[in-house]
């Protein structure tokens, strides 16, 4: 019995740090009828999405010190939806994006410059993810309209 009461002991006393409190931070984007983030980087920059009035969404990212739209004046920001799903360690993001026909467009954004990304012969292609090594995964619909998954061999 003693030893069950010691063994009790030190693994409280070991898993106890492991239950350190969170401290949450309300993300709520200024004039958007919702905010959702989806990603965060080890060095706490965020993507996300946040929706106007119209329920459109519009890609957003947190660089540590400020949140913005992604790319408010170019092909992301003026597009009728963009979001973005992910982001790496070294600035990279991937989303997607839908054009004023409603198809999809997949792309890695880094620090202002813009690289679509469309899947050869497929459509409304969307990049989900992208590490450090920059490898970017995604989904696209084949021409017998089934979806499809790829993943870039060597970034882009």
């Amino acid at each position: 019995m003693k030893k069950l009461l010691l063994s009790l002991t030190a693994f409280t006393l070991l898993v106890a740090p492991c239950l350190a409190q969170y401290k949450f931070i309300a993300v709520n984007y200024p004039g958007a009828s919702n905010t959702q983030i989806f990603a965060v980087n080890n060095s706490g920059q965020y993507v996300g999405a946040f929706y106007d009035a119209q329920v459109n969404g519009h890609a957003m990212y947190f660089d540590g010190k400020t949140l913005s739209a992604l790319d408010p004046n170019g092909v992301i920001g003026t597009a009728p939806n963009s979001f973005a799903f992910s982001l790496n360690n070294r600035g990279d993001i991937a989303g997607s994006y839908t054009d004023a026909d409603g198809a999809s467009h997949g792309y890695l954004y880094n620090h202002g410059k813009i690289t679509d990304i469309e899947f050869p012969g497929g459509f409304n292609t969307q990049a989900f993810g992208v590490n450090d090594l920059r490898p970017v995964i995604g989904v696209f619909t084949d021409s017998a309209k089934a979806v499809r998954f790829f993943v870039t061999q060597r970034g882009l």
